[in-house]
């Protein structure tokens, strides 16, 4: 398996309970490469943590990939009840390290 350290950045707007928020954010991740047919790509969030993604494909993968973090950030922002809870909620998401790729991620940094 090949694993390839990504930064990322995405920009959205969101609609809650009463707010629309614009959300940035700058990331990592860990790519991976199947080596065996059928090619399967893996992303994985390092910072932040917490989901990841797959697909026949690099493409494939980070659409998959973008796709999840919008669905987190829409849970969140479904669950608060104002914009403060919604703030805490992306902050909270957003400081969260998935540490075991995270250490992954400096690996291949380090090789590449």
């Amino acid at each position: 398996m090949a694993n390839y350290p990504l930064l990322f950045g995405f920009r959205d707007v969101v609609q809650g309970n009463g707010f629309i928020a614009r959300v940035a954010v700058e990331g990592r991740a860990l790519l991976q490469v199947d080596d065996e047919p059928p090619e399967e790509v893996w992303i994985e969030g390092v910072k932040p943590g917490g989901f990841a993604a797959s697909g026949h494909g690099p493409a494939q993968a980070l659409e998959a990939f973008r796709q999840s973090y919008l669905s987190i950030l829409f849970d969140i922002a479904s669950d608060a009840a104002d914009f403060e809870v919604f703030r805490h909620g992306v902050e909270e998401f957003f400081h969260d390290t998935n540490e075991p790729a995270s250490r992954d991620w400096e690996a291949e940094v380090r090789l590449h």
